[in-house]
């Protein structure tokens, strides 16, 4: 049992989900939630394993008039004190291979196909053998943040950004994407 977690919220591979409980036993209002799982994984393997046992606890929450986001994840710009503007186009990004920097791409790759395969493939089904009734959306931030290493805390902090700075424009990109939903019918409104 990890410290300040009740053995409850232990997925199987003993992370701790705190907030799960609070969040499939609150409110029974439509809920926003906007998730990432961080850079705290060092393998593509490893990733796979965490991010499926999100979707699963996800899916077994069975909070259908929910939007679930997953935001992309973000690397960090190795020697982010030598810029001062934003790159100019996406062939001037080089990935760095400090902290596994480089496999935040196929992180993404895997999890954008995961949540499209989730919400697009009337065959697709989640552990239990069924198909996702699960709101799901992708909020792909990557392309546009890796073009900022202008925006990060250096000298030290490579990976966070200063804010105001290019977090805000991810809330732009989710209020543009949410706008893009389809308004609910009246029936399945009630």
């Amino acid at each position: 049992q990890k410290k300040g977690c009740p053995s409850p919220e232990l997925n199987k591979d003993g992370l701790c989900n705190a907030w799960f409980h609070e969040y499939s036993n609150g409110t029974s209002d439509k809920t926003l939630l906007i998730v990432n799982t961080g850079l705290h994984v060092h393998g593509q393997a490893t990733f796979e394993q965490v991010f499926d046992d999100f979707v699963d606890t996800i899916e077994d929450s069975h909070r259908t008039n929910d939007i679930i986001v997953y935001r992309t994840a973000v690397p960090g710009h190795e020697d982010c004190r030598q810029f001062n503007a934003p790159l100019s186009n996406y062939s001037q990004y080089r990935p760095s291979t400090k902290y596994d920097w480089d496999k935040v791409e196929g992180y993404n790759r895997y999890a954008v196909e995961r949540i499209f395969n989730l919400t697009n493939h009337p065959y697709s089904t989640n552990a239990d053998g069924e198909t996702s009734k699960m709101n799901w959306m992708v909020l792909d931030v990557y392309p546009m943040t890796v073009l900022r290493p202008d925006g990060h805390r250096p000298p030290r902090d490579c990976l966070h950004y200063y804010l105001p700075g290019p977090p805000d424009w991810w809330t732009h990109l989710l209020f543009s994407n949410l706008m893009d939903l389809p308004l609910p019918s009246k029936e399945s409104d009630v």
